[in-house]
């Protein structure tokens, strides 16, 4: 149970620097992202670019939440025969 403990805190700890890094320094990836479009479909394909790298780390930081509720959430153990 200590380790469930140990584990559940550390994937807490991690999720909430992920989410700090991530806001500290998507404007700047985003930017450097747009402005290195030199026509139009450049730009259009940076767009993309940048919506599906934020899609991806929302979906990382998704699992990294699933994980910790589910280390939160008591297991159901099988009952003694």
């Amino acid at each position: 149970m200590a380790d469930t403990t140990t584990r559940l805190d550390d994937a807490a700890a991690r999720i909430a620097e992920l989410e700090e890094e991530a806001a500290t320094q998507r404007p700047l990836v985003e930017a450097r992202l747009l402005f290195s479009g030199g026509d139009l479909t450049a730009l259009g394909r940076t767009y993309r670019l940048i919506g599906s790298l934020a899609r991806r780390d929302q979906e990382r930081f998704d699992g990294h939440r699933q994980t910790t509720t589910a280390l939160g959430s008591p297991r159901s153990t099988p009952a003694a025969t």
